[in-house]
């Protein structure tokens, strides 16, 4: 229902093989901001991970998880999702230190390294498995690795976040150990071609909505995704734009 439809609903829907629509009696930022935690919910490769610089410190961490819930996130030299991968923060590097002002720079894991050559593998030829034994702290792919390996190189690896870079060593996408667990429990979920959660979202029908269609757009609505947004909540509208236009916006 676009009604009463928020962020919860439409990922529990989608999870359930069906499609939420978000509803617009909020502000356009509000309602981008329910679109986009859908989108994340599942995410495959993370385009635009959240990321911080060296010297952000510990509070900065801290708020953002208890903002979002996740508790890994890479550092790069600019504190930007582009820049160079220099670390990656996890709960682990954090808990139990009191001073909050300390930077990220002095706790992040540094330890990077390149797979496959970041791993030793070893065949047990009684039980004709393979296991991985790592040789770095942190285990990144190249930017032409496939999800199906990025999934494979975490079920092997053992480790929470898999940052995607290319040959200069800068952050490209970012592939979440959680999303194996969510593919897992969630066989039947309703995803988009890019492995995330579908998701609609209502608009109204006056002028204006163009700007909010805009900002759902960025958000990551798209009717290239099968199913996006609901153009009116009736029929009859004293003003009206153009289905044809609303679509051209979003393409």
């Amino acid at each position: 229902m676009d009604t009463v439809t928020e962020a919860e609903m439409a990922i529990a829907m989608a999870l359930c093989g069906g499609v939420g629509i978000i509803h617009y009696n909020c502000p356009v930022d509000v309602q981008a901001a329910h679109v986009r935690r859908v989108k994340r919910f599942k995410n495959g490769f993370i385009t635009e991970p959240k990321v911080f610089g060296p010297n952000n410190t510990i509070a900065d961490y801290r708020r953002t998880k208890e903002a979002t819930g996740f508790g890994g996130y890479p550092i790069t030299e600019n504190g930007e999702p582009e820049g160079k991968l220099i670390g990656i923060v996890s709960s682990a590097d954090v808990d139990f230190l009191e001073d909050e002002t300390q930077p990220l720079s002095e706790v992040m894991t540094t330890d990077l390294g390149m797979y496959p050559d970041a791993t030793r593998c070893c065949c047990s030829t009684q039980q004709n498995v393979i296991f991985i034994s790592l040789l770095h702290a942190v285990v990144t792919a190249k930017d032409d690795c496939t999800l199906q390996l990025a999934n494979s190189i975490l079920r092997k690896s053992k480790h929470g976040k898999l940052p995607i870079v290319n040959d200069k060593g800068e952050l490209v996408s970012l592939v979440s150990r959680k999303d194996l667990k969510k593919n897992r429990d969630h066989p039947n979920a309703t995803k988009c071609a890019n492995h995330q959660l579908l998701c609609g979202a209502a608009i109204g029908t006056r002028p204006h909505d163009k700007d909010r269609l805009k900002a759902l757009v960025e958000a990551g609505v798209s009717h290239r995704d099968g199913t996006e947004w609901s153009s009116r909540p009736s029929g009859h509208s004293t003003v009206l734009v153009s289905d044809a236009e609303f679509r051209l916006m979003s393409l």
